[in-house]
């Protein structure tokens, strides 16, 4: 818990700082942050920025298509992974529209077939 300062007193120690504390302003930060999160996401998801792909993105694809659900902790349990390593995963699916997006604790339905996740993987298994 902490003390309750308005929005006024917020603003006025901003400003007092702004004033006595020379900074480096980097703009590339600042149009980073203020993105909107489906447009950082997209570009993570897209491989924007030269990221590459997980390497456990089609594997954990494949295993969403042979159970018919997904799931963070699927993903966690199967590869070994960490909890934000797998739900970025998920999240990556879900705004390419190969999985549904999260209701609750429900899992999340499945949207691409397997002969669409062989299409976009070159998978010939």
């Amino acid at each position: 818990q902490a003390a309750f300062a308005s929005l006024e007193e917020v603003k006025s120690i901003v400003k007092f700082l702004k004033q006595n504390n020379p900074s480096y302003f980097d703009e590339e930060a600042e149009k980073e942050i203020m993105a909107s999160p489906e447009e950082n996401r997209e570009d993570v998801s897209s491989g924007g920025g030269g990221e590459s792909v997980d390497e456990f993105f089609y594997p954990a694809l494949r295993l969403f298509i042979e159970t018919g659900t997904a799931s963070t902790t699927m993903i966690q349990r199967r590869f070994g992974v960490g909890y934000a390593r797998a739900a970025r995963l998920v999240d990556q699916m879900e705004v390419k529209g190969y999985v549904s997006p999260q209701n609750g604790s429900k899992k999340r339905n499945v949207y691409i077939t397997m002969d669409q996740y062989r299409e976009l993987s070159g998978d010939e298994d």
